[in-house]
């Protein structure tokens, strides 16, 4: 796949397994939502994010930064153009590597690639400037690890980026975010055409609470 965001075409492989992998469970099975291969698609709202990334190079120059759900790759590779120093993480090791199959194929340097649950840490406390998520908000039951995890990996003079459609529970997100000592702001809205299909994407930033923001 072909993916051109502003003047760069990013080679995309992708195994599209989703589909296959739900109709290989069977209904009395005890299926384990953490396994379902989520990172093997690309979503619009990663392109959305890649995009604004790359209009907004400099805020992300020379800035630890954290991919959270990486997937792919895309919002990775964007952050590398950017120069800054990346983390890409995902729950699934098949993920990194497709990820790092990604980053061969568009030549592009790999960044740290860590393979961990939102749920349980593997950063120091107030150690990241930025982080970036493309479409991680689609469970409820992910709100208060991710929330948690922000609040204690971010720095207080630090950033969240989170693309996501208007799927339903995604809004309650923000409404649990100011418990965690974070102000939100809707960036922008755009219509993302990806795979025959046109997707409204919000771009949300939040920032430590009592922080003035400027970007």
């Amino acid at each position: 796949m072909k993916i051109k965001i502003k003047k760069k075409v990013f080679l995309i492989n992708s195994p599209n397994i989703i589909e296959d992998f739900l109709d290989s469970v069977a209904e009395d099975d005890d299926l384990n939502e953490d396994k379902i291969p989520y990172w093997s698609e690309l979503w619009p709202s990663s392109l959305m994010l890649g995009k604004f990334i790359l209009t907004h190079p400099h805020i992300f120059r020379e800035k630890r930064c954290l991919d959270l759900g990486c997937g792919l790759g895309l919002v990775s590779m964007a952050l590398k153009l950017s120069q800054a120093i990346v983390y890409s993480q995902d729950i699934m090791f098949e993920s990194l590597v497709f990820l790092k199959n990604n980053f061969s194929k568009n030549k592009i340097p790999y960044p740290v690639c860590i393979q961990g649950d939102w749920r349980y840490p593997c950063f120091k406390k107030n150690s990241l400037d930025i982080i970036v998520a493309s479409d991680v908000l689609y469970e409820r039951r992910f709100h208060v690890p991710i929330l948690t995890f922000i609040n204690y990996t971010l720095k207080q003079s630090g950033a969240v980026y989170i693309t996501t459609p208007k799927r339903e529970g995604a809004w309650d997100f923000f409404k649990k975010a100011t418990s965690y000592n974070l102000t939100s702001y809707l960036i922008k809205k755009n219509s993302i055409y990806l795979n025959k299909i046109t997707t409204q994407i919000y771009l949300w930033k939040f920032i430590p609470t009592n922080v003035l923001s400027l970007s």
